[in-house]
């Protein structure tokens, strides 16, 4: 399959809804029906993405029955859906793998900070 396909886009567009639609639930059953703080349940629902990307990462990797329609659909799709974080968290886990401690501690200060930041710049624009 080609990454540029039609087919590769409806899976990556299929995967990402379905994951976004769980995030939601659960933001939503979390704190309303248990009353778990908003930020509590970000922090656990990106853990939770983090951890299935990290158990779909490594089912696929080498496992050739995981073809490339499988790792649109589940990893770019759906864990993407439920969470950017958890491609954060694989990049980065990818960098320390490869030994780039420094490039690592950078990209995770930098992603950080300047989300941080660009999260302040959009509220003060939305303000102005």
């Amino acid at each position: 399959m080609q990454p540029l396909s039609f087919s590769a886009f409806v899976l990556v567009f299929v995967g990402g809804g379905v994951g976004s639609l769980f995030r939601y639930l659960c933001s939503v059953l979390s704190s309303t029906l248990i009353g778990i703080p908003t930020p509590y349940v970000t922090m656990g629902i990106n853990i939770l993405g983090s951890l299935l990307i990290g158990y779909l990462l490594g089912l696929s990797l080498g496992n050739e029955g995981w073809g490339m329609g499988y790792r649109l659909c589940f990893v770019v799709g759906f864990c993407g859906g439920f969470t950017t974080f958890s491609t954060f968290s694989a990049e980065l886990f990818f960098l320390l793998r490869e030994g780039q401690y420094s490039y690592a501690l950078l990209y995770s200060l930098a992603s950080c900070i300047l989300a941080l930041g660009a999260v302040f710049a959009g509220h003060r624009l939305a303000q102005s």
